[in-house]
């Protein structure tokens, strides 16, 4: 990977912005399986992209019925989450080089948003190439906490990058966001381990949480998706609101599409941990 092949930006979402004033725009569309980021589609919208709406299964996957949508959609960009946000669920590789092999063969191009690439055990970066019609986009705000600094970037093939570059303000970039970016980059052993130790914890909550009587779903983020069963009695609402007489803070995901009754906890230390499942306990029984 070459320093032309890399593009930062403030933030992924100035990003995904580059990426669909070049490559969206009117009479072009872009295809995005719901649930996922809101941004997507929102900043489609500002760029005057038609936006294909497909609902995930129950597993919250993309799977090959989302494949088999883009070859009757024809959309001219595919977003794919990765890991997914909110659902912290992460697409087989498998279905990753499909879409990126409909693009290839569609003159169309796959965008893999992995804001949370860093809590996964694989990356679609190892996919880019000069000649693969594929861009990833990642942050500085997860794993390295810099969510206030505002910084991502984009690794793509290098024409697929100059098209960003043609439609990025001049000189949109502050010298301070670099300095502080090229500073994390000196300590990445230190966000290393920090990521190992919240992705130890992610498997020993999600456990904990599976021996409830909860429906869970196995993430490759820095958080865990969730909801009670019917046979508990209790709503996904009412859940949240007495997690909070337990001090405990979890978003209520319950207004986003097709996550009815779906709470989402973030990994936080194992103290932290312990007490959201010690409460867990207390109040479903």
């Amino acid at each position: 990977m070459q320093a032309n092949n890399v593009i930062p930006g403030n933030g992924s979402n100035e990003i995904i912005q580059a990426i669909l004033l070049a490559y969206g725009g009117n009479n072009r569309s872009a295809i995005l399986f719901e649930p996922t980021y809101a941004m997507h589609a929102q900043i489609a919208k500002i760029t005057g992209t038609g936006i294909i709406s497909c609902d995930r299964g129950e597993s919250l996957l993309c799977g090959s019925s989302g494949l088999e949508t883009l070859a009757i959609t024809k959309p001219n960009i595919v977003f794919l989450c990765s890991p997914n946000n909110p659902s912290g669920v992460i697409e087989p590789k498998e279905t990753i080089i499909s879409a990126l092999e409909y693009c290839s063969e569609n003159s169309s191009l796959l965008v893999v948003d992995e804001a949370y690439g860093e809590f996964a055990d694989w990356s679609a970066i190892e996919l880019v190439d000069n000649d693969a019609p594929i861009v990833v986009t990642r942050t500085f705000s997860k794993a390295h906490g810099f969510a206030a600094g505002r910084l991502g970037y984009a690794v793509g093939a290098n024409r697929i990058i100059d098209g960003m570059k043609e439609v990025l303000l001049p000189y949109h970039l502050d010298s301070f966001k670099q300095i502080a970016g090229t500073t994390a980059l000196k300590y990445r052993s230190e966000m290393t381990q920090r990521v190992e130790y919240l992705k130890s914890e992610r498997t020993r909550v999600s456990e904990e949480l599976k021996n409830l009587p909860l429906q869970v779903w196995d993430s490759a983020a820095n958080f865990i998706l969730f909801k009670p069963l019917d046979t508990v009695g209790i709503s996904g609402n009412a859940l949240w609101k007495a997690l909070v007489d337990y001090s405990v803070l979890v978003r209520n995901c319950s207004n986003w599409p097709n996550l009815t009754d779906c709470l989402r906890a973030t990994i936080g230390t194992e103290q932290e941990n312990n007490s959201f499942i010690d409460s867990l306990k207390a109040i479903l029984g």
